[in-house]
């Protein structure tokens, strides 16, 4: 397994215990509090700081190549396809906001924070992804 995979890996591993902690979070807020969301659950793994960290904890070992010209291949499609997604997921939230508030409502602040949230984690789970299938496919 080479260094974009164990980081592939690492993101999805990363994301799903982040969706898992806050949602656990979200249910026993609404158990104990009636809170129907809670926001601060989305931030225990600290999301954003250990996805940006990958990279530096899965360092390239001195005097030994990175990235060949297939990995960088393999690296622009995933950045397109999870490009795709997370512009497609992005563009799906803001309809269901129209069709949840209405023409003339209002979007609360917590929804916007929530319309990011999901876009950046939907970019990493499309980059991910795409990154352990390309890998895959290669092998064949």
């Amino acid at each position: 397994m080479n260094r974009a995979q164990k980081i592939a890996w690492f993101n999805l591993i990363v994301i799903a215990a982040s969706l898992t902690i806050s949602g656990a979070a979200v249910g026993i807020l609404n158990i104990l509090y009636g809170m129907p969301t809670a926001l601060g659950g989305l931030g225990f793994l600290g999301i954003g700081a250990l996805v940006g960290l990958s990279p530096f904890l899965f360092r390239k070992k001195p005097g030994q190549f990175d990235f060949d010209e297939r990995d960088q291949l393999i690296r622009l499609r995933a950045l397109f396809f999870a490009s795709f997604v997370s512009l497609w997921c992005l563009i799906a939230q803001c309809v269901l906001q129209v069709f949840k508030v209405g023409p003339r409502g209002s979007v609360p602040v917590g929804t916007l924070v929530g319309t990011v949230y999901g876009a950046l984690v939907s970019f990493v789970i499309g980059k991910s992804l795409w990154t352990l299938i390309e890998y895959r496919r290669g092998k064949k």
